[in-house]
């Protein structure tokens, strides 16, 4: 992981947060890490700074200017020849797509309880 925070680092490169990474990382902070110490009274600020940097490395990145893109005619041409599909009509198609087939169905109780013969 810290090769790959090397690259991520938004002071030294123009990049995208690799949100996986970093909600990966707290959750194995939160995860390993104990909320109290001692006798239990006394909270884990080593834990508390652990989230801190992380989360102001996600900070980082919203804070930085954003780019300066410019309009490229052709690609717009491209987009404006899809055809205008409404919400509903993605939802449909999406579960269409996702929906799983339905398992079969299972032999009914008063059919014999011995098994069919291979075949």
């Amino acid at each position: 992981l810290k090769s790959v925070h090397k690259f991520c680092n938004p002071q030294q490169y123009e990049s995208l947060p690799l949100l996986e990474l970093w909600l990966k990382e707290i959750l194995f902070v939160e995860d390993n890490h104990q909320n109290f110490v001692g006798l239990g009274s006394a909270i884990n600020f080593v834990k508390r700074q652990l989230l801190y940097d992380h989360i102001a490395s996600i900070q980082s990145y919203q804070k930085k200017k954003p780019y300066h893109l410019q309009p490229v005619h052709q690609i717009a041409m491209f987009m404006t020849k899809f055809p205008k599909v409404t919400d509903q009509e993605l939802i449909d198609i999406s579960n269409k797509i996702e929906t799983p087939a339905a398992p079969p169905a299972s032999p009914s109780p008063s059919s014999s309880s011995s098994p069919a013969p291979p075949q």
